[in-house]
């Protein structure tokens, strides 16, 4: 199976704080939860607190090689933070046809968003 992305925002409940348990189940390389809990944790691009955005930026090559090979990427959390997610995907994907690229991912069931 090909591996997913899971970066995730706000806190999730207790169950899924427990990244061991969810990686027992998936192979080598084939699952990789990041969390973006920003009362809690500060990113490496300015310090500041740690959303989603700075968890693809941090990952960025990491992030399109994996969704390139056919991975696929779930976001979860409230509705204001997928533009500046999707700003920041822009502004990383290089010389990327980004819009191109999200269709193809949509039509490809890789892209998931679960927002409120």
């Amino acid at each position: 199976a090909p591996p997913q992305i899971s970066p995730l925002s706000p806190p999730p409940p207790p169950p899924l704080l427990k990244k061991e348990q969810k990686t027992k189940t998936a192979g080598p390389n084939q699952l990789r939860i990041d969390y973006a809990i920003s009362r809690e944790q500060f990113n490496t691009i300015n310090g500041g607190k740690r959303y989603v955005q700075h968890v693809i930026a941090e990952n960025a090559n990491e992030f399109f090689e994996r969704m390139n090979n056919g991975a696929t990427c779930y976001f979860c959390g409230l509705k204001g933070m997928m533009p500046p997610v999707l700003d920041t995907l822009e502004s990383v994907s290089g010389n990327v046809d980004f819009d191109g690229k999200m269709k193809e991912w949509k039509k490809n069931h890789q892209w998931h968003v679960e927002v409120y």
